[in-house]
């Protein structure tokens, strides 16, 4: 304590989380008026209502939202996607942190974007399919590019 007074700072605990000098260092009690949340580690009032507005989303302590095969689809899209930049060593793997290239898996995932893609553009408007379209269109030609290397 004395520490941090000479530092020009105080430490704030504004997770409504106090400890109790009677009970042992670990142990706190909690104010009954707040739920913790867990993803910010902040205090959430009990009035707060969590649960979803829109029929089919999940709230925020429970239920998932309801997905439609598109949205999944277009899911895995994005996940294969973001395969396909990774394996043409055009980004770093979070994974690693490393840039590796790998164009067998590339084409792979290039492949498997474009027949997912043709599945699910009946299903979506014009500039979405426009969108998807383009993104197909710019894994080909920079695997085009990388293979050339």
């Amino acid at each position: 304590m004395a520490d941090e007074e000479q530092s020009g700072f105080s430490f704030v605990d504004k997770r409504g989380v106090t400890p109790d000098p009677t009970d042992s260092p670990t142990s706190t009690k909690s104010d009954p008026e707040l739920e913790m949340d867990t993803v910010h580690q902040e205090p959430i009032p009990a009035e707060a209502d969590n649960s979803a507005d829109v029929a089919g989303h999940g709230s925020a302590h429970g239920e998932m939202p309801r997905l439609n095969v598109r949205d999944r689809l277009l899911m895995c899209i994005d996940i294969l996607n973001q395969g396909a930049w990774i394996s043409l060593g055009l980004i770093s793997d979070p994974s690693t942190g490393q840039i590796e290239q790998d164009l067998t898996q590339a084409q792979i995932a290039i492949d498997g974007v474009a027949f997912l893609s043709e599945k699910v553009e009946s299903q979506l408007d014009a500039e979405t399919r426009r969108d998807l379209n383009n993104l197909v269109r710019d894994l080909r030609l920079n695997f085009v590019q990388q293979s050339g290397r």
